[in-house]
């Protein structure tokens, strides 16, 4: 079953509450490209100023002082990353640049880009750089946009403004896209075409990837690639193409994305684990296991096993041997690899948190129909039994209780940091209810830290989250399929969460369920979230095949092929700037 969501209010308003202008407040800052960004762009007199009239002395002293305030010396590869990036715009150099900033979890990605941004900013050029991701907790991390609304992707969900789209991108020379591994083969051909489409005005702009603007791709190859999609090494687009593919208009954008992605010839790898830094044995563990190389057998030196370790994590074993060390998980995130175990999880917490605080514990129906009617009364009882990956995360009961933690589904303010992913707690609930008292969520409040949004009448922090509307097929024990419509609060209780919304979080402490891991990438993405491996606790036994398995044949080749494109960008660095005065030391 396949699951659409949209954005929609309920068609029925809750009569014990006066929200029209938290309503109104809300709609105001539906994500959306800034307004200002928009009218610069399409205002020919505003253009930034031009680092290229910069004299050298100056360019040297911002690189010079931005090196020094992120701490880049340290770091050979965050420093050349850094160079390759700040020298092709200082210079004003017109080939485009493609690059790829690799790096396992935790290697510091995030701060090259923030440098990044931060030479941007101090040359007066904030509006030629532009920051993206395919998700908005993912962009929200880096200050950015989600790809989508920046493309108006997918086209099925937006109607493209040509308008609007030249004028969100006219500015725009760089673009950095985060978490590359999560767009797919297709998604990448469909970015740079709205990307060309964008530059139309530009001349030569159709004929060149990404309508000739310079691209920054980061990301860790070795995470989870987006879901339902023919990812960028796929080997049904690399090594084993079937004709079916090639005559699809699918697989012609996904093969189109293929060879995108194969023109990004400037590497950088990022090799130290910045977030594990304290715990070197556990950042060789989580690199044996990422490249699907674990240590099966005691080495030389004796050390244990892989898993042998990792079972030393194991809950159960930690109550018996280190109480006062198990006592540390009880109330931290938990991944898994399944949605239902994450929501039958996430129930028993939920009840648990009722009990302690000795309150109700209540269940929040779904509101269902087929077409403008609501389903007869036995229909809605089985489609109220379907699990929540068949309703694409609607509940058909949702268990709410005031100050348990949530986590919100849905694109609600970028700007504001408040996306698909965002955690919070739960401050009150404002419902209806039937004749057989079900009770049916209309609204919820939530207490978002670290924010100080305001909405009408409402403390800050405080943000509204409205029941929204999303679609999906059910198929009757007898009959035929059909779209039910769902109108259902955007939330999840947060205590635990599946391994794709953990990507790429740091955690200080994390329990993880390697048993329904499906992948050696969700177990590498389990498991490095984690800051060490004594902040790190393991749900339940689980079988040694986990980690002992090998990466898949495409991954495993992409992996080299990045490892090979690294070693010559680096050599090239090494030897264009030997020749350089003052520069010949950088990476020393």
């Amino acid at each position: 079953m396949r699951a659409q969501r949209k954005r929609r209010r309920p068609e029925h308003e809750p009569s014990n509450i006066d929200d029209r202008n938290v309503r109104q407040r809300v709609d105001e800052i539906l994500p959306q490209i800034s307004a200002n960004r928009m009218a610069d762009g399409c205002d020919s007199t505003n253009i930034p100023f031009d680092p290229v009239m910069l004299d050298e002395s100056t360019k040297a002293q911002i690189m010079d002082n931005i090196i020094d305030a992120f701490q880049l010396r340290s770091n050979k590869e965050q420093m050349q990353a850094f160079l390759m990036i700040a020298e092709h715009f200082l210079l004003g150099k017109t080939e485009q640049l493609l690059m790829f900033l690799s790096g396992i979890g935790g290697s510091g990605k995030s701060h090259v880009i923030r440098a990044v941004v931060e030479l941007f900013r101090r040359c007066g050029c904030s509006e030629r750089l532009m920051l993206a991701a395919p998700t908005g907790a993912a962009a929200v991390l880096i200050n950015g946009y989600t790809i989508h609304s920046l493309t108006f992707l997918p086209s099925g969900k937006f109607r493209v403004n040509h308008t609007e789209l030249e004028g969100t991108w006219k500015l725009t020379l760089y673009l950095i896209l985060d978490e590359v591994s999560m767009i797919g083969a297709q998604f990448l051909a469909e970015i740079s075409q709205r990307m060309s489409a964008a530059k139309s005005w530009q001349e030569g702009a159709n004929s060149l990837p990404f309508g000739g603007m310079n691209v920054i791709f980061s990301g860790d190859m070795g995470q989870l690639p987006q879901p339902r999609a023919l990812s960028l090494y796929s080997h049904k687009l690399v090594s084993k193409l079937r004709p079916n593919l090639t005559h699809a208009n699918v697989g012609q954008l996904a093969m189109q994305g293929i060879c995108l992605w194969r023109q990004v010839h400037t590497v950088v790898e990022l090799k130290q684990n910045i977030r594990a830094k304290k715990d070197p044995d556990f950042i060789a563990l989580l690199n044996r296991i990422r490249v699907g190389s674990p240590r099966k057998f005691a080495n030389q030196e004796g050390l244990p096993p892989d898993h042998v370790v990792l079972c030393s994590r194991i809950l159960s074993t930690l109550k018996a041997t280190d109480l006062l060390s198990a006592h540390r998980f009880r109330d931290v995130p938990i991944i898994v690899g399944r949605k239902t175990l994450r929501d039958a999880i996430n129930m028993q917490k939920c009840r648990a948190l009722a009990d302690s605080l000795g309150v109700p514990f209540n269940w929040y129906y779904s509101k269902d129909r087929r077409g403008r009617k609501p389903l007869s009364s036995d229909i809605q009882k089985m489609v109220w039994q379907l699990d929540s990956s068949s309703t694409d995360d609607a509940l058909s009961k949702l268990p709410l209780v005031p100050n348990m933690p949530v986590m919100i589904t849905e694109n609600i303010s970028i700007g504001d940091g408040i996306v698909n992913g965002t955690e919070g707690t739960l401050v009150s609930v404002k419902f209806s209810t039937d004749a057989r008292g079900r009770r049916f969520a209309e609204c919820v409040y939530v207490k978002i830290i670290g924010t100080d949004i305001r909405f009408h009448d409402l403390d800050a922090g405080i943000v509204p989250v409205f029941a929204t509307s999303s679609s999906f097929t059910y198929q009757p024990p007898h009959g035929e399929k059909y779209s039910v419509s769902r109108t259902q609060l955007p939330i999840l209780p947060a205590w635990c969460m599946i391994d794709y919304k953990a990507q790429g979080r740091t955690m200080s402490c994390v329990v993880v369920d390697l048993t329904t891991a499906t992948s050696l990438q969700n177990v590498y993405v389990m498991l490095s979230r984690a800051t060490s491996l004594d902040n790190l606790a393991i749900l339940r036994t689980f079988s040694a095949s986990k980690i002992q398995q090998h990466a898949a044949h495409d991954l495993r080749n992409e992996l080299h092929r990045i490892d090979i494109a690294a070693d010559k960008s680096s050599t090239d660095f090494a030897r264009t700037h030997m020749t350089e005065s003052g520069l010949e030391n950088v990476c020393a």
